[in-house]
């Protein structure tokens, strides 16, 4: 099976409710805020070291079965410069994209450094929706 690395857009920060558990690296996040800034309209985002999916791209992935993964709520917020950085453009809610895969092995799994790795399946379910400003290369 094929398998890819995936870079996808940052459109915001982690917040104060952030929860995270230091001792290791990349650090293990144990609650998630996400606050959105800038969204460009992928379906799968990014904030270090956390991946994240609108409600419709999650319902896609659950719905194929994939190994390797499973989604939670995070605690979404929309920043005060949303509305002028995405004029007229709803906010997504975000859903927690948890991996738990290796990569190579899973159809979602994560470097040592936690990069997303995805089989070809997989990406092909997240390309039927939006994902234009996200980096694909092999892996």
């Amino acid at each position: 099976m094929t398998y890819f690395l995936l870079d996808p857009e940052v459109p915001g920060e982690m917040g104060p409710g952030t929860l995270l558990d230091n001792g290791s690296h990349p650090p293990k996040v144990l609650h998630l805020h996400f606050i959105l800034t800038n969204w460009l309209g992928d379906d799968l985002v990014q904030t270090y070291p956390c991946y994240m999916v609108t409600e419709d791209l999650g319902k896609r992935l659950l719905g194929a079965g994939f190994t390797g993964m499973r989604l939670t709520p995070l605690q979404n917020e929309i920043s005060e410069d949303f509305g002028l950085f995405c004029p007229g453009i709803p906010a997504p809610v975000f859903l927690w994209l948890h991996i738990e895969g290796s990569p190579g092995e899973n159809d979602l799994g994560l470097t040592d450094d936690a990069r997303l790795v995805v089989s070809e399946r997989a990406l092909k379910i997240m390309q039927a929706g939006q994902l234009a400003h996200c980096e694909i290369q092999p892996f």
